[in-house]
């Protein structure tokens, strides 16, 4: 497979031999440590410099200088460091038979199980696991031109979604049909949490497929509402706030805006974005960032039976003007997932996608790509709960602007307990839905996101008592959801200067704008 980076000189990988350094050699000296320790950094930093000239990790790279011995544990230790996450950790729980099926994978997995054997657990939970999170400076400016959508433009977009999303439907249709089996003739078992599994297409089924495509059912947590409100974003803060919750994107655009919500479909969006992943080893050049341009499209169906159904689609798009950024890869991806209430706690999802990287990447990391953006779906009904719970809050910490705060009682409101500050734990704590006192076993503690008067995105550990987070999950969520997306009323972080001010710990991030305007038509 070509190589991304044309022309530049090709660093080989080197991966060290488990063999060459056996298990039960005699220990050595101090002096000797220090001196090897001091020859691992030079070669590390070697290593790095020789990294800003190589493009994609490819398994032809990795497999050619699998058997060389040239650098040491700590030289090579940042690329199994990088590797390790893109596996998930699932490859050291399967059986070597299952290994061997997977055919091309083998080598590049066999290696990482045989460090784990010898190096032990801890080589792989260096300090370069990290993850990866917003970059502040990475959301201030649009990285692309001007671009107006023509009314030709915006009609092909919604005509193109609306296509998808009805075939989608009515594969869902059918899901229900035959009770919700899985043809396994087809599918094949890949990953599961919780209740929900994920099931990648067997090779058998589309052999001139490159990566496979991939089917994720199961049930949710939560409402219908509460899963689409958690899911719907069609503002850059909106996307701020979705993506503080559920960590799936690293930087991001809204390009332009199609279908707006509205009062009686708070659901209903249709938005063209552009979004950054961060890949592991991108730091050190190894590989580069991916990123893609697609338009987002959400809403509610109904079936035949009357009952709501929601619907999340993900789908790349071209236009001339969202050109290609340099040290990135744009990528291609079509993802959609159909939802549908089964209970007061529970909506069913299935949701089916293929997501090209494009470049030269290993095809077990683009796998687990598709897999990882899939599995964000399971905190879809925490962020609405949060968005609810942040909203609820902005309400009454409005009315206590106007009206002021009730009395203080030295009582949990919750367990009727006394309360009273101490020399070392600081004032009592408080909810700040009712304002009562809560004592340290009935208070509830919750990390909400806010967006700041200066369009800075906030993160405010803040109290609660039971009977208002209660409160928060049972108000309605199309209202929330009207207030936020139709009339776009942002929910502000509560005030420090306030007598009932709990403990808040602030992470302050940079603003990210979003651009409205654009010329240009889709290609």
């Amino acid at each position: 497979m070509a190589s991304e980076n044309t022309g530049a000189v090709k660093t080989p990988i080197i991966l060290l031999n488990p063999a060459s350094n056996p298990a039960g050699r005699p220990k050595e000296k101090k002096a000797t440590k220090k001196a090897k320790a001091r020859k691992e950094l030079q070669e590390t930093k070697t290593l790095s410099k020789q990294l800003t000239t190589v493009g994609d990790i490819t398994l032809t790279t990795l497999r050619e200088y699998v058997d060389q011995k040239k650098l040491s544990l700590a030289s090579i230790d940042p690329v199994f460091s990088a590797i390790r996450p893109m596996f998930g950790g699932a490859i050291y729980k399967r059986p070597k038979a299952r290994l061997k099926r997977r055919g091309e994978e083998l080598q590049v997995e066999t290696n990482i199980r045989a460090y784990r054997r010898h190096y032990g657990r801890k080589f792989f939970r260096s300090n370069h696991l990290k993850t990866c999170e917003m970059n502040d400076q990475r959301f201030i400016l649009n990285p692309f031109g001007e671009l107006t959508l023509t009314a030709e433009d915006r009609a092909r977009l919604v005509e193109i979604t609306d296509e998808i999303i009805m075939a989608k439907f009515e594969e869902y249709e059918e899901h229900l049909n035959i009770g919700k089996q899985v043809d396994l003739k087809r599918w094949k078992k890949f990953a599961k949490s919780g209740p929900t599994t994920t099931y990648l297409e067997r090779k058998s089924s589309t052999p001139n497929t490159k990566l496979p495509q991939l089917l994720m059912v199961g049930p949710l947590p939560g409402t219908l509402d509460e899963n689409m409100f958690g899911i719907v974003n069609p503002t850059i803060e909106s996307m701020r706030i979705k993506s503080s919750y559920l960590s799936d994107f690293n930087a991001a655009a809204v390009l332009a805006t199609v279908v707006e919500p509205t009062v009686d479909d708070p659901f209903r969006s249709v938005v063209v974005k552009w979004m950054e992943i961060d890949i592991p080893l991108a730091s050190i050049g190894l590989v580069r960032n991916r990123d893609y341009v697609y338009v987002e499209s959400t809403g509610i169906l109904h079936l035949q039976n009357g009952e709501r159904v929601g619907y999340h689609l993900f789908h790349s798009v071209n236009f001339q003007e969202v050109h290609e950024l340099p040290n990135r890869v744009r990528g291609n991806m079509s993802f959609c997932g159909i939802f549908h209430q089964e209970g007061p706690d529970r909506t069913d999802c299935r949701g089916t996608g293929i997501m090209d990287p494009g470049g030269d990447m290993i095809r077990a990391m683009a796998v687990m790509g598709m897999v990882q953006a899939t599995m964000a779906g399971l905190k879809y009904s925490y962020c609405g709960q949060m968005k609810k719970l942040t909203w609820l809050l902005e309400q009454k910490q409005g009315e206590a602007r106007e009206r002021g705060t009730p009395a203080f009682k030295p009582f949990c409101v919750t367990c009727m307990k006394g309360v009273k500050a101490s020399r070392l734990g600081g004032g009592v704590a408080t909810c700040k839905l009712c304002f009562g006192a809560v004592c340290s076993s009935c208070k509830i503690s919750k990390k909400l996101s806010f967006i700041a008067p200066d369009l800075s995105l906030t993160q405010r550990k803040v109290t609660f008592c039971v009977k208002c987070v209660v409160e928060a999950t049972q108000m309605d969520t199309q209202e929330a959801a009207r207030e936020q997306f139709v009339f776009r009323k942002n929910a502000s972080p509560p005030m420090y200067g306030m007598s009932v001010a709990s403990d808040m710990s602030t992470c302050s991030e940079s603003t990210m704008t979003s651009v409205t305007g654009y010329s240009g038509h889709s290609g």
